[in-house]
């Protein structure tokens, strides 16, 4: 059976890579790891984008640096050009925000106004077994960032999870279980909070899980939400070059037996594994790369180098 290494990268997508790059590192303490630029357009038929896909991004870390967690892509899209824009505050399925931990969520609050970021008022919820201090910001595009206040956190900023929000919570645990062989290490039931911490009004109510691959446990987490309050915001289903966050990517030793072990989970692809050119700055030669969607239109990727 193929094997997953561990996550890799969550993909944002951006309309302003050198504004949303000084964001990311002034405002929140993220370090730049890896520059990719392709010289030349490449088939987009992997991302599921007709024609030419052409791309520069930015992979940027906590300072402990690539691998410690899942990166995050930063990427602006040239060919074809960045569409549509960010879903925001509001849950919506899919993708909706990265989380990082920090040691005094005042002192990130107060860089992240200073730059010009939208800020909910923090909220104390459950998170897991623990009850956590934490708010949710807008990055230059409006993709939504939340902050979990940890003090036993040792780095300005540390990456923690990527959530995706889902309309039936079970029926995406069992999908990720059986696909990708992630297993739950939390619940949440019931859990609540003041819906303006949330995009909302009154009070907010969710039930959520966390989820980790079992061969790296405390590397990096999948967190899934089903919303009861404030009501899901539907949107249409983001496609690669959509403003906003697109993908999560997982590090896999063997992208085609991937490509055939899904095939025989019931889990259809965009395309076959894709050998994909990540620019002159990267030291390879390029890599393997395989797209499919969860029940919720959350774009997943293999990526084998």
């Amino acid at each position: 059976m193929p094997n997953i290494s561990g996550f890799m990268h969550v993909n944002v997508n951006c309309t302003d890579l050198a504004r949303s790059r000084a964001f990311y590192e002034s405002a929140l303490g993220l370090v730049v790891s890896a520059h990719t630029k392709p010289e030349r357009p490449q088939p987009g038929a992997a991302f599921g984008i007709h024609g030419d896909a052409l791309w520069d991004a930015y992979v940027l870390d906590d300072p402990r640096g690539m691998g410690a967690a899942a990166s995050l892509d930063l990427l602006r899209w040239e060919r074809p050009a960045p569409i549509g824009r960010a879903p925001g505050f509001a849950p919506t399925p899919g993708i909706h925000r990265v989380a990082y931990a920090v040691p005094s969520l005042d002192d990130v609050l107060q860089r992240l106004a200073a730059a010009g970021a939208g800020v909910l008022a923090p909220a104390v919820v459950e998170r897991g077994a623990d009850r956590s201090r934490v708010a949710w910001a807008l990055d230059p595009d409006g993709s939504a960032i939340e902050l979990v206040e940890d003090p036993r956190c040792r780095e300005p900023v540390q990456a923690r999870a990527v959530t995706i929000v889902c309309r039936d919570l079970e029926r995406a645990i069992a999908w990720y279980e059986r696909a990708l062989g992630l297993t739950v290490v939390a619940r949440e039931r019931d859990a609540t909070g003041p819906g303006a911490s949330f995009g909302g009004a009154g009070e907010a109510r969710w039930d959520a899980a966390t989820l980790e691959l079992p061969q790296r446990p405390e590397h990096y987490a999948l967190r899934l939400e089903q919303w009861h309050a404030p009501t899901l915001a539907e949107r249409p289903r983001a496609v690669a070059n959509q403003v906003g966050p697109f993908r999560v990517a997982f590090l896999v030793d063997d992208a085609h037996g991937w490509h055939a072990e899904l095939a025989r989970r019931g889990v259809a692809c965009t395309a076959p594994p894709a050998w994909l050119d990540m620019g002159p700055e990267i030291p390879l030669d390029g890599l393997w790369a395989l797209f499919f969607f969860d029940p919720d239109g959350a774009c997943l990727e293999m990526i084998q180098v």
